[in-house]
């Protein structure tokens, strides 16, 4: 009876020791978990109708154009700086000062490429035109 006695005792004590083991591991890689950053979240694009990006004309902000020097001659809305988007990659610390990026282009598909690019490297809030210069000039008119 004793020699029983002993073996159930040896065992639960076996057991309670493998499983404050379990615990102790468990604990140490959610330890370990909590210790590491998460990955930063890259901000998103935020494609606006003309309304909402004159609306957004406030602040500490730059209006990109993103088309050709050509383009950007024929017309483009006041007050815009003009970094066309293949220059866009090796020029952006022009602009970095800002907290808010419009960008627009012609229908609205380099303006796109564009906002990645910035969005890529680091800038938080990017507007990007809808339609691009010819619907703000539909809006204006």
């Amino acid at each position: 009876m004793k020699k029983s006695l002993i073996v159930v005792i040896i065992l639960i004590a076996l057991l309670l020791i493998g499983c404050s083991a379990v615990n102790v591991d468990d604990t140490e890689q959610t330890q370990q978990t909590a210790q590491e950053p998460a990955p930063a979240k890259r901000a998103e694009r935020i494609d606006v109708e003309p309304a909402e990006f004159e609306a957004q004309m406030n602040g500490n902000y730059v209006l990109l154009d993103v088309r050709s020097y050509d383009e950007f001659d024929e017309g483009h809305i006041e007050g815009a700086t003009l970094i066309p988007v293949d220059e866009l990659a090796e020029r952006w610390s022009e602009i970095e000062e800002y907290d808010k990026i419009l960008v627009y282009c012609r229908s609205g598909n380099r303006s796109v490429t564009a906002s990645e690019i910035l969005l890529d490297e680091g800038f938080g809030e990017v507007y990007n035109l809808l339609g691009g210069i010819g619907a703000w000039s539909d809006y204006k008119n």
